[in-house]
């Protein structure tokens, strides 16, 4: 499928703030997908605006939303943390009893457990199971990062804290029961439609699921397959959270693409046929999902590949139509 044009991006930025201050200020025939400041609290794809931040704040620190329990029926929380100063180690935040992912956008962060601290740095990403307590502070004033929790319950549990270690991973396991941590830029990846998967965290332990993934592309690729097939996802939720460069998203139906820049999150429910592009040279994302998703068809379909994104890739890059179906069947996922 062709490149499509898109407006220059000092027209695009001030477009978006339009719209996510007036929702209803649209232009005839732009039937994209709706920008909010804040999570609308319904169950619908829609894109959240870095301009949004922050939507709750204390003195040292800020924390909004990205994808509630309200948007996900009750499955999962995905927020995003700045703070703006330093605190005393003796003021410490807890990270929930509930299973607990944190990726560290910018700075770092020190994680205390028994009289020890583990600086996770930016890039990082660190697996905290269920039933263990972390105090955690930053380590930098800046600092920011995503928290991803799952199994969410009315009220809170208290846990004591137990005396363990980290253990640093390529990726992480499943069945883990200790804190695992992921350095930035290791592991190996998968390679499949033009995109590079690299996992962090697949995870199952009864009635929760955590799927956590770097995915990247440029267009410098000639072809990439996924642009051209609509994925629905029977019981997956996404939230794809962008860190560098630019993507662009629709929703069947729509008749428009919708731009996201760094900073920009794009959420889709279950249910509901979508794709998604690069519209920069470079660019690269995070995806949060409660189960294998788009990734994880990245994972089963592809092949494996260790180092920085390829620089040329064949016309259909291995696009196997079989291995497709398969792994939608795995997955729980139709593709057209």
């Amino acid at each position: 499928m062709g490149r499509q044009s898109h407006p220059p991006v000092a027209l695009h930025k001030l477009l978006r703030v339009i719209r996510c201050l007036h929702p209803w200020a649209r232009e005839a025939g732009d039937m994209g997908l709706t920008r909010h400041s804040s999570p609308p609290g319904v169950k619908e794809a829609y894109i959240l605006d870095k301009i949004g931040f922050p939507t709750e704040a204390t003195s040292d620190i800020q924390t909004r939303t990205i994808a509630s329990p309200i948007e996900t029926d009750g499955i999962f929380l995905l927020s995003h943390t700045r703070y703006t100063t330093l605190r005393a180690d003796d003021g410490l935040d807890e990270i929930s009893t509930y299973p607990t992912a944190v990726f560290v956008l910018k700075g770092a962060i020190k994680l205390h457990n028994a009289g020890s601290c583990k600086i996770i740095s930016e890039g990082d990403f660190i697996y905290v199971p269920e039933g263990r307590i972390w105090g955690y502070s930053a380590d930098e004033p800046g600092t920011e990062f995503l928290v991803f929790s799952t199994s969410l319950e009315d009220g809170d549990s208290t846990l004591s804290v137990k005396e363990t270690t980290i253990q640093t991973e390529d990726r992480l396991t499943a069945g883990t029961v200790l804190p695992q941590l992921v350095e930035q830029n290791v592991g190996l990846c998968s390679v499949f439609g033009g995109f590079l998967t690299r996992p962090l965290l697949r995870q199952s332990n009864g009635l929760y699921q955590m799927s956590v993934s770097i995915m990247e592309s440029t267009t410098r690729y000639p072809e990439r397959p996924f642009v051209d097939r609509w994925i629905f996802f029977t019981n997956v939720y996404h939230c794809f959270y962008v860190l560098e460069g630019q993507f662009k998203f629709k929703i069947k139906g729509d008749s428009e693409w919708t731009y996201t820049d760094a900073g920009d999150s794009f959420f889709v429910p279950s249910r509901t046929f979508f794709i998604g592009d690069v519209a920069s040279e470079i660019a690269r994302l995070i995806l949060f999902a409660n189960g294998g998703g788009v990734d994880e068809m990245v994972v089963k379909g592809g092949y494996s590949h260790e180092g920085p994104l390829p620089e040329t890739i064949g016309k259909w890059d291995g696009w196997d139509e079989a291995r497709v179906k398969s792994a939608c069947a795995q997955l729980g996922a139709q593709i057209e």
